[in-house]
């Protein structure tokens, strides 16, 4: 009875291609694509004006496969494209309204206070598209995850996923995951009192 069932939920998954996995709005998410330029990902692009002196290049990942590293080692400028970014263009498209979740891997070595900021946004007209967030990385591998909510129908040819700050330093990226989801955002997640005497 137990193979029958696992049959029948295999078959089932087989059917819908949702439920055997998520589907990843992000190109090259996984950053082993690399075709184009043999030390760059494939759709994945360095952006900032020319005060700034950074680099796209691929590096061992988190599980020993490739992952992205941008390399800032000038920074000056303090105009809005002063910044050292990863960015995808033309490739995401979402739904007013619509609940995402993005997960990534991220590290870090040198950047002045470790932040990075993460956004999408619409490029034509310019502005948000609901996701602007910011991350503190160590210098270890770290998951971070994010929820948000779509504020207008985004185009893939007018999108922009980017990763950016504002020092010199590297950021390495990994497993990056755009997908739709059923739950919003937890501002204050319940936390489990079971078992516990001193609930504060």
């Amino acid at each position: 009875m137990k193979a029958l069932a696992f049959l029948l939920l295999a078959l089932l998954m087989a059917a819908d291609p949702c439920l055997a996995a998520e589907t990843n709005l992000v190109a090259n998410g996984s950053f082993e694509l690399s075709q184009r330029q043999p030390d760059a990902p494939d759709d994945w692009a360095a952006a900032g004006d020319a005060t700034v002196r950074q680099q796209l290049l691929l590096d061992t990942g988190r599980d020993g496969q490739r992952c992205a590293k941008l390399v800032c080692t000038e920074f000056k400028g303090d105009s809005p494209a002063a910044h050292a970014m990863i960015c995808q263009v033309g490739k995401v498209s979402v739904r007013r309204g619509q609940w995402y979740q993005l997960t990534l891997w991220a590290r870090e070595e040198g950047l002045r206070g470790g932040a990075i900021e993460v956004g999408l946004s619409n490029t034509r007209p310019w502005g948000n598209a609901g996701l602007a967030d910011a991350f503190v990385a160590g210098t270890k591998w770290e998951r971070f995850d994010f929820r948000f909510r779509a504020t207008d129908d985004l185009p893939a040819e007018t999108s922009r996923l980017q990763f950016w700050f504002k020092s010199t330093g590297t950021l390495w990226l990994d497993d990056v995951v755009l997908s739709a989801t059923d739950s919003s955002q937890e501002w204050f997640p319940q936390i489990s009192t079971a078992g516990a005497k001193n609930f504060v």
